[in-house]
């Protein structure tokens, strides 16, 4: 048996690049679509914790990060191609996913606490800030959600 002091080893916490470095998909997708991305959009990029989902016009999850898949359970072969509303459930306040949705139907930024649900099927909230990605003619090409676990 080994000593208590040798019983556990300690790994530091990864270094984190920004998030919009941390995926070659990500990054294809900007360019791809020529984001004009507002400076707040660029800060909170920089901020490795957040959960990203990027979806198209449609709102159809074009990408997830490895954050949004810790928080949800599911990886990004279950999401890519789905909406992001397949998260929300019998509990979800329909009104606060309404504003939301106002808020993308107008092409303005949107925020909500929402309940959502995990894979396993347990509820969790999710503060969710959504911006709409316009390309270097002022077209609105994706959508951008910077999304957390909350505890209230």
């Amino acid at each position: 048996m080994l000593p208590l002091s040798m019983a556990w080893e300690f790994m530091p916490r990864p270094i984190h690049q920004p998030a919009f470095y941390e995926s070659e998909a990500l990054t294809r997708l900007a360019k791809t679509n020529r984001w004009q991305l507002p400076s707040t959009v660029r800060q909170l990029l920089r901020q490795p914790d957040w959960a990203l989902v990027v979806t198209d016009r449609q709102q159809i999850i074009q990408y997830v990060n490895e954050p949004f898949m810790l928080m949800t359970g599911y990886n990004q072969a279950e999401v890519l191609g789905q909406k992001p509303s397949f998260l929300q459930g019998k509990a979800t306040d329909m009104a606060a996913s309404q504003r939301l949705k106002a808020g993308i139907d107008q092409g303005v930024p949107a925020k909500e606490m929402l309940l959502n649900y995990h894979k396993d099927g347990t509820t969790y909230w999710c503060d969710i800030t959504i911006f709409p990605i316009c390309n270097d003619r002022q077209q609105l090409v994706n959508f951008i959600a910077f999304e957390h676990e909350t505890v209230l």
